[in-house]
């Protein structure tokens, strides 16, 4: 391994320690490595027992249907839990910026992670609230590789961001 792919898997494992819930440990690369290997397939296994995932809302904006934060988690958590896998979601507060970091938790590792920011310190709470349940949901199907909205082939994203994509 060259030296700078090195330095960049030990910035990853720093990281990864900085990064993790209470109580979970992230462990040495080998021992990683036997641990993620179970993680993977415990996961595989319970991805092919999740339920079907209800559209039980409706964007008033859109008019488009989606599944809540519950619905999604009635559909997957029992699978996950049968394989022993959890999940969980953290706010983290780095500087002004807030962001929702994911985690998917099997046998004490955190072996699968998402985050989004959803805004600054000085965001009003309710708005702050709302995009802290829209971000806990996109990372929590993002890491569950489920569909819990339909999909318009980007065209909200488009119209929304014809003058300014970024």
């Amino acid at each position: 391994m060259s030296s700078k792919a090195s330095a960049a898997v030990e910035r990853q494992i720093e990281e990864d320690r900085r990064d993790v819930p209470p109580g979970v440990e992230v462990t040495e690369e080998a021992e990683r490595g036997e641990r993620f290997a179970a993680a993977c397939a415990a996961f595989v296994k319970a991805q092919a027992e999740f339920g079907p995932i209800t559209f039980d809302k409706t964007n008033p904006h859109f008019k488009s249907r989606y599944a809540s934060l519950a619905a999604i988690q009635k559909a997957t958590l029992p699978a996950l839990n049968r394989h022993g896998i959890a999940h969980t979601s953290r706010t983290v507060i780095d500087g002004d910026t807030i962001t929702v970091k994911t985690y998917l938790l099997h046998n004490g590792i955190a072996f699968v992670k998402a985050s989004w920011p959803v805004g600054k310190t000085s965001t009003p709470p309710q708005q702050l609230g709302s995009a802290l349940t829209y971000a806990r949901r996109y990372t929590l199907q993002s890491i569950l590789g489920v569909a819990a909205d339909e999909d318009d082939d980007g065209n909200a994203a488009q119209t929304a961001n014809a003058a300014d994509p970024f």
